[in-house]
């Protein structure tokens, strides 16, 4: 049977307060989901569910069609990776993934099989006999990830596993877990507030918020045409710019009108800051307030009118806008708008809209 994963109006309360609101979701087999979200949006408690860790106060959880919230966590098979690594300090980096198969009474033989190709699997054959103390931290992770992997579980769940690494050896072992997750396919939850993470390992994403699960979608769908405007502003940066409709005319605040065709009069547009094009004008409405030079790209502090907009611009070019330049910005062929009803409107045009 199909190791996918579906849980089913979820909720879990402390006393008062619900950490999971009736949360209902479905992890397709070999799929890659993240869970993103700010610190306390019910992310973890979500996790803790499906691993056994936490019971919940209703709702149900299902792993190949087969019920698992009635089941201990032992019985649910399941891998876990945790921030902390959680590695047994006094054995081996061998015994360390041997443990799970030992607690499922494998054979000797095929533990000592296993354990070595899960240690190949994470280029850590020639630290076998080394103690966790001796490792690094990214090496401490891939010993958890091994441990977890070995027992070839039916799910997978990461919480936060990179969170405690360097920014460098993060990309690494995120890049890693990609390339394992691809051939391995295993049904995998993974927990993260890390917007890069998200976009980098899924195949769809889950934004939470507020112990309910926000909107549902593919790295791309999410970060061009999110539904919410919460997901708009946490993945990633972005514009929002309010402006109204009337009479096949789209008002926006520095009194300039773009033709519009839909039936909403009140609009909230998101606009990423590098669909934006900027120019020098001296005729041009917006005015450089201030620049920075991060590498790959600059990004602009435009003001036009009333409204402040953030401009990025690849490389930076060959020289940089400066402070009290007049500029002109030139919208995106789309304009993505975000509502708070959860419906989402996308004007097209031929060609580049001009701001100003």
């Amino acid at each position: 049977m199909a190791d996918d994963l579906e849980v089913r109006g979820a909720i879990k309360r402390y006393g008062a307060v619900t950490a999971l609101g009736g949360v209902s979701l479905r992890v397709e087999q070999g799929e890659f989901l993240t869970l993103l979200g700010p610190s306390g949006c019910g992310k973890s408690t979500l996790l803790g569910l499906i691993a056994g860790s936490l019971e919940p106060d209703a709702g149900t959880i299902q792993i190949g069609g087969r019920r698992v919230d009635i089941l201990p966590s032992e019985r649910r098979n399941i891998g876990m990776v945790f921030q902390s690594y959680a590695l047994f300090p006094h054995l081996s980096v061998q015994e360390n993934v041997a443990f799970g198969l030992r607690m499922r009474r494998v054979t000797e033989t095929d533990i000592k099989r296993r354990v070595a190709d899960a240690l190949e699997m994470v280029g850590l054959s020639a630290l076998s006999s080394r103690f966790p103390r001796q490792l690094s931290g990214g090496q401490q992770q891939r010993v958890a990830l091994a441990r977890a992997l070995v027992i070839e579980p039916a799910v997978l769940l990461l919480d936060e596993p990179l969170s405690n690494l360097d920014a460098r050896l993060r990309e690494q072992l995120r890049d890693e877990l990609r390339g394992l997750q691809s051939r391995l396919r295993t049904t995998s939850v993974y927990v993260t507030h890390d917007q890069a993470e998200a976009l980098a390992l899924s195949d769809r994403i889950a934004v939470m918020n507020g112990g309910r699960i926000i909107e549902v979608g593919s790295p791309l769908e999410l970060y061009r045409t999110p539904k919410y405007r919460f997901t708009a502003e946490f993945l990633g940066n972005t514009n929002l710019i309010r402006a109204h409709a009337e009479n096949a005319q789209l008002h926006l605040p520095w009194n300039e009108r773009l033709p519009w065709h839909q039936t909403s009069s009140r609009v909230l547009l998101s606009i990423r800051p590098e669909d934006i094009g900027i120019s020098s004008d001296p005729g041009g409405a917006g005015l450089i307030e201030s620049s920075v030079f991060l590498g790959a790209w600059v990004e602009y502090h435009v003001r036009i009118g009333a409204q402040r907009l953030r401009v990025h611009v690849a490389g930076g070019g060959s020289s940089l806008l400066r402070s009290g330049d007049a500029v002109r910005l030139h919208l995106p062929l789309q304009l993505h708008t975000v509502l708070e009803d959860d419906r989402v409107q996308v004007p097209t045009s031929p060609a580049d809209r001009v701001l100003a």
